[in-house]
């Protein structure tokens, strides 16, 4: 039989929101048919909607993948605030 300070505890810790799936996996996914630019902006979505700050999602973004091809790191670092920015916007 669980007392009553053990039913205290039970859930602590846990939070209202399932944690934030990993950048790879929206990467991975067939649904976006290798477009990496549209699983970083689902992935932003998503994390948005989990309460990620802009800021966050857009480090994430930045570390997740080699975004040589977008250009300079001002232009990896543009991409990543695009991005970031959409998303938080979508998810007010």
């Amino acid at each position: 039989m669980i007392g009553g300070g053990d039913q205290d505890k039970v859930g602590q810790g846990a939070t209202d929101l399932p944690p934030v799936k990993p950048l790879a996996e929206f990467h991975d996914d067939p649904h976006y048919g290798g477009d990496l630019h549209r699983a970083d902006l689902a992935w932003a979505r998503h994390a948005a909607d989990m309460g990620l700050s802009a800021s966050e999602i857009r480090a994430a973004i930045m570390e997740a993948r080699d975004l040589a091809k977008k250009g300079s790191i001002k232009r990896q670092r543009e991409y990543a605030e695009r991005t970031a920015g959409k998303a938080i916007r979508q998810a007010e």
